[in-house]
């Protein structure tokens, strides 16, 4: 979208000149430059290109995010909200080899108490998907359903909140028919394949699509469960929300930001959730691109999700490009891997209700320099609702206890 405000700036440029060049002209060409060199500012000053409108978050505030040396972690250092003085070490978990891992989680329905039994899943991006019975302990490889390498690009994995055992994912290779969703009932040690309409991006995005540099990915929190309700939710790369009855995950149907929708060619979601406070209310991030009028960079709510005619807006002030959202308490976080007032971690405080232009309040936290920035953009930058299990925290294929 971008390039085409640049496109629109140099045709103007030429007529401009050309008319300049005409005597009879020269006297009404004078208020035609004024507007060109002023649009070349808005562009050359990026303010043509509406930011997110972030206030600082009070650097004070218990739980305000910080670096922290910690050898046990990758790096040497990790960020850690509430007390500095909690302590804790990171460890390798059993699972090695496989690629990146694009998504893990553990079974809400378990007893988190209880490590050796409880289940978690982890969906790669060259591997497919790994199972583990014990808390990570050790992983068995789950890919029965894969016919070939494009099932083994796992895009997101999502469980269902209240039924034990049933748990579904997200594979492909970002065109259409190249996956599907895939769904288990035995705590994702077998699988099946319940629809191949929507398609996941479980490893490197189409460089011809635009998308910001370095390349992201289309991974993460990408499903979404409304059980109230009996939905699933599913943000396709290129195609849009989808959404299916749990009952019958089979048939799907595009309910927001498809090809052609709300002015845009086509969106790239990055990421969704559902509203914690109201299920029938969910958030999608998108990816810009610099392809026409193809991409959008903001985060969009869809009330009424559940209904033939959900209402669709987008949340102007949203920083853009966001990696990741998810909503706790009734609020919505982002996560964002740009440099400046847009990098880093956000809140929208009252999501559902508030205004579609209302302030997203940056978080206090460590500096993002434009090198860290660009390594997550690359491989996703994540939240997560921290909760200990046990005494054990998951993340990226690693573990931590807590001492």
């Amino acid at each position: 979208m971008k390039q085409g405000v640049r496109g629109s700036v140099s045709a103007m440029k030429k007529t401009v000149l050309r008319l300049f060049a005409d005597k009879r002209s020269r006297a009404t060409v004078f208020a035609a430059a004024f507007a060109l060199f002023g649009l070349m500012y808005l562009v050359l000053t990026r303010a043509a290109f509406p930011s997110a409108s972030v206030e600082t978050e009070d650097g004070s505030r218990t739980g305000a995010a910080a670096l922290v040396s910690d050898s046990s972690a990758s790096g040497g250092s990790a960020i850690r909200f509430g007390s500095t003085s909690a302590s804790g070490s990171w460890r390798p978990s059993a699972l090695v080899g496989g690629g990146y891992v694009n998504s893990i989680a553990y079974s809400p329905t378990d007893d988190p108490s209880n490590l050796n039994n409880l289940h978690v899943v982890v969906v790669t991006d060259v591997s497919g998907i790994f199972s583990s019975d014990n808390g990570g302990a050790s992983w068995q490889p789950a890919n029965n359903v894969a016919t070939g390498g494009n099932h083994l690009r796992a895009a997101s994995v999502q469980w269902h909140p209240t039924t034990p055992g049933l748990v579904f994912v997200l594979l492909g290779d970002c065109t259409t028919g190249s996956g599907g969703v895939v769904r288990s009932t035995d705590y994702g040690k077998s699988w099946s394949m319940v629809s191949t309409t929507p398609t996941g991006c479980g490893n490197q995005v189409l460089s011809a699509d635009g998308l910001p540099k370095p390349q992201p990915r289309h991974i993460g929190r990408l499903l979404g469960i409304d059980s109230q309700n009996g939905f699933i939710y599913a943000g396709t790369y290129d195609k849009g929300i989808m959404r299916a009855t749990l009952a019958n995950p089979s048939s799907w149907t595009t309910v927001a930001l498809g090809p052609g929708t709300q002015g845009v060619t086509e969106f790239f979601i990055r990421s969704l959730t559902v509203d914690s406070e109201d299920p029938t209310t969910i958030y999608a991030s998108t990816y810009n691109s610099t392809n026409g009028n193809a991409g959008d960079g903001k985060v969009w709510r869809i009330k009424n999700a559940h209904s033939p005619s959900p209402t669709i807006e987008k949340l102007s002030a949203s920083p853009e490009n966001t990696e990741d959202v998810l909503s706790l308490g009734g609020n919505l976080y982002t996560a964002n891997a740009g440099s400046g007032i847009e990098g880093g971690l956000h809140r929208l405080a009252s999501a559902r209700t508030a205004s579609a232009s209302a302030t997203f309040r940056k978080i206090a936290g460590p500096a993002y320099s434009a090198d860290s920035c660009a390594v997550v953009a690359r491989y996703g930058l994540a939240l997560t609702d921290l909760k200990a299990v046990g005494q054990r925290h998951y993340g990226l294929g690693h573990r931590t206890r807590l001492t």
